[in-house]
């Protein structure tokens, strides 16, 4: 059970610093680059961060050759994969939520 709890603090501890991180990556943005933020780009973060987040979701729901122990090298990348497309795809979303907020 305790490692059930170490698991979610992980977790939450990893998107507590990926919020930080978009919250400084907007800062940036707006206050360097500016004449980036268009409509159209705060469309695209958007769109690329949700599509990243379902891609990492599906693939891991989908992923139908897990071995037993978990151990593979292909059990690896699966997991590597998953937690870089979500933390990619809700850093995306965070920096277009901040952007929008302190714009």
């Amino acid at each position: 059970m305790n490692i059930v709890f170490v698991s979610y603090f992980k977790a939450f501890f990893i998107i507590f610093i990926t919020v930080i991180l978009s919250w400084l990556t907007a800062k940036m943005l707006i206050s360097k680059f500016s004449f980036l933020i268009t409509p159209t780009f705060e469309l695209a973060m958007v769109v690329c961060g949700t599509l990243l987040l379902l891609t990492a979701g599906i693939g891991k729901l989908g992923w139908q050759f897990q071995s037993l122990s978990g151990q593979t090298p292909a059990d690896s990348l699966n997991d590597w994969l998953f937690f870089s497309l979500t933390i990619v795809g809700a850093w995306l979303i965070f920096t277009e939520i901040f952007i929008k907020y302190l714009k």
